[in-house]
């Protein structure tokens, strides 16, 4: 027998069933539409969805006042793999993307490889758009790449409240449409 809770006459005042439908979605829908910090990436969550299957598939998002690092992350059984990675860069009022790469399928999650691809990513970005006559060599691009991918991905919580990263990931989320309900309670 299935428990229809949202039906329930037990209450005496209605009840938004859509906005608890959120809060405790069905099998196979998205959750909360809420970012968390996850301090063991160093990253926020800003959606998942889970199939038929049980496999889920998580979102997450760095964010800094130079670069915006999206990651999705597959979880299949007992089993975590890399499925893409796509870099931002503040555009004025927007994000735009400038790089995205996408693992093979059975690539297993190891925080040391995203480093090193979002590193590789941010210097091949820098490298097309930079004036190399200006006298920037390889070396000092992919330093500066380097050091800004290991600040990005070592903040924690409190770090990303300073500055505009609050305001960042807000635009992210009105951009990219996940974290709905977070861009409309925090505003």
């Amino acid at each position: 027998m299935k428990l229809d809770v949202f039906s329930s006459t037990k209450h005496n005042t209605p009840v938004n069933t859509e906005a608890l439908a959120t809060i405790f979605p069905e099998y196979g829908t998205s959750a909360l539409d809420i970012p968390a910090y996850d301090s063991e990436k160093h990253m926020y969550i800003v959606d998942q969805h889970t199939t038929q299957s049980g496999n889920r598939s998580i979102i997450y998002v760095a964010v800094g006042r130079h670069l915006v690092v999206e990651s999705t992350i597959g979880l299949f059984h007992c089993w975590t793999f890399m499925n893409t990675v796509r870099l931002f860069i503040p555009d004025e009022q927007t994000l735009k993307v400038v790089k995205t790469f996408e693992w093979d399928k059975s690539t297993y999650y190891d925080v040391n490889k995203l480093r090193q691809k979002i590193s590789e990513l941010a210097t091949e970005y820098a490298l097309d758009n930079i004036d190399i006559a200006g006298g920037t060599v390889t070396e000092q691009v992919n330093g500066f790449a380097s050091e800004l991918v290991t600040d990005l991905l070592s903040q924690d919580v409190e770090s990303q409240l300073h500055d505009n990263d609050l305001a960042i990931l807000k635009a992210y989320c009105r951009q990219t449409k996940v974290c709905k309900d977070f861009v409309t309670f925090a505003d």
